[in-house]
């Protein structure tokens, strides 16, 4: 049995198209596996980053209403645990644990006597950021994304 040489060229003009279309399609798999990957790990730090900042926010506007002992915005207190509760749900461990280190210092200044504000920003003696160990806690920005894979509360 003889083959042609029109047939064998056919053939191999076919093989080659089927290996290339196959390989075309393992690769763009790939690459789309890896960009969706990437991408769910950009929103995911993005979402996060607005959450410390939020959290950051309202312990600041806590520490300022806790220096004069009284509770003039309960509502930020609630804000504040609702930002622990989406804190437990984003983050790892340590972080979920400086997060609810700073809530409970805040708390603990509403406890002690009242001061002067203006006074203690000026002597700079209480008024630390009790969001300053939460924001410690949390991962360098170039290493935040393996934070969504590792610890999660």
């Amino acid at each position: 049995m003889m083959v042609d040489t029109t047939s064998m060229t056919a053939l191999a003009a076919l093989g080659g198209s089927l290996v290339g279309g196959i390989l075309s399609s393992v690769t763009t798999y790939f690459t789309q596996r890896h960009q969706g990957t990437r991408e769910r790990l950009s929103k995911d730090l993005d979402q996060r980053s607005t959450l410390y900042t939020e959290f950051n926010q309202v312990a600041s506007e806590l520490l300022l209403d806790s220096l004069d002992h009284t509770i003039d915005r309960p509502d930020l207190i609630v804000r504040m645990m609702t930002l622990v509760g989406r804190v437990r749900i984003a983050s790892s461990a340590p972080v979920i644990m400086a997060a609810e280190t700073a809530i409970s210092e805040l708390l603990a200044s509403y406890r002690r006597p009242a001061v002067d504000y203006r006074e203690q920003i000026l002597n700079d003696k209480r008024v630390r950021s009790p969001a300053g160990r939460f924001y410690r806690g949390l991962p360098a920005r170039a290493g935040a994304a393996a934070e969504t894979s590792v610890g999660r509360g």
